[in-house]
């Protein structure tokens, strides 16, 4: 089954100031009041979005304000936010804990259909979360998505500046050598000119 795969560019790009906590924390406090243990079903996702938030979790909007994260039950990799989530059921009704999902590129191979891009897993279970702490979890994703890409441009130049750097080095000893292979040595200069004046004055 096709799952929609809600785009998180629409969300929220401030955090109100009682919510700036790491993503770390942000994962580490679900919202217990709602459902203390996490549901292992929920009806068919059919009028549901998935976010794809990265390769170990995903954001459930149901109707109305019901909003679920689900922590995948290992790291899926290659799921990306900007695939379409596919869905496997073993003939449920219900989408449940451990039912299977992967991440499949728009167009597929050859743009003529879905291709399979990111691993199988396993769906853990939904954690029911207000929809105040799910913008906040798509905010905060985003930016560790960012950081990330930053991280690694910064590494690319720093390896680019590092690669320039040695060549420079790397040549410098031959053109300082150059200059002394064509110097005159004085001494032997003066050596040479008073041996022939000697051989002149024997003469």
């Amino acid at each position: 089954m096709l799952v929609d795969v809600e785009s998180p560019v629409d969300s929220p790009q401030t955090l109100s100031p009682e919510m700036e906590l790491s993503l770390a924390d942000l994962l580490a406090s679900p919202d217990e009041e709602l459902q203390p243990e996490g549901e292992r079903c929920l009806p068919a996702l059919l009028n549901a979005n998935i976010t794809v938030l990265d390769e170990e979790h995903l954001l459930v909007r149901g109707r109305g304000e019901r909003r679920w994260l689900n922590r995948l039950r290992g790291r899926c990799s290659g799921l990306r936010p900007d695939m379409i989530l596919v869905t496997e059921r073993t003939g449920s009704s219900r989408q449940c804990e451990f039912d299977t999902v992967y991440g499949a590129r728009r167009g597929g191979f050859g743009g003529g259909g879905l291709g399979v891009a990111s691993a199988r897993c396993a769906l853990g279970k939904f954690e029911a979360i207000t929809p105040e702490h799910a913008d906040v979890l798509v905010v905060a994703f985003e930016q560790q998505r960012r950081d990330l890409r930053a991280q690694r441009r910064q590494e690319r130049r720093d390896k680019r500046a590092q690669k320039k750097q040695n060549k420079q080095q790397e040549s410098q000893p031959a053109a300082e050598s150059e200059p002394q292979q064509n110097q005159h040595d004085p001494a032997a200069e003066t050596n040479l000119q008073a041996t022939v004046q000697q051989e002149t004055g024997d003469e």
